[in-house]
């Protein structure tokens, strides 16, 4: 089983991997803005918080439920941009994350569902 650290290095090399890709599919010769990526992050959270509204929208006579598995996905979304900001737009090596947070004394986590 692979650790916290092995893990969330693995996902920025595939965060900049999947980067590329659509970077060349949109035929972009950089990385989005510093802005633009807090504009999408922001934009993800709008996502998260419509998704959550059951739990906080009162005025609403039956707000229905939460619907859990598309509030993980707009998580997901927002934690790739996040990463992908890291990766393109910071000076900061994923490795230093890995060392500040000290994965390797957390308990390995891998969720079954949600």
């Amino acid at each position: 089983m692979k650790t916290n650290a092995e893990l969330f290095m693995e996902m920025c090399m595939m965060q900049e991997q999947t980067d590329q890709l659509i970077f060349k599919k949109a035929r972009m010769l950089a990385a989005p803005s510093i802005e633009n990526y807090i504009l999408a992050i922001v934009d993800e959270i709008g996502e998260l918080n419509h998704e959550l509204k059951p739990r906080w929208c009162w005025w609403k006579a039956q707000p229905g439920e939460v619907d859990w598995g598309r509030v993980l996905v707009e998580l997901v979304d927002i934690w790739h941009f996040c990463i992908s900001l890291m990766v393109h737009r910071t000076n900061v090596d994923p490795k230093e994350i890995v060392e500040v947070l000290d994965f390797e004394r957390s308990a390995l986590y891998c969720p079954s569902s949600f």
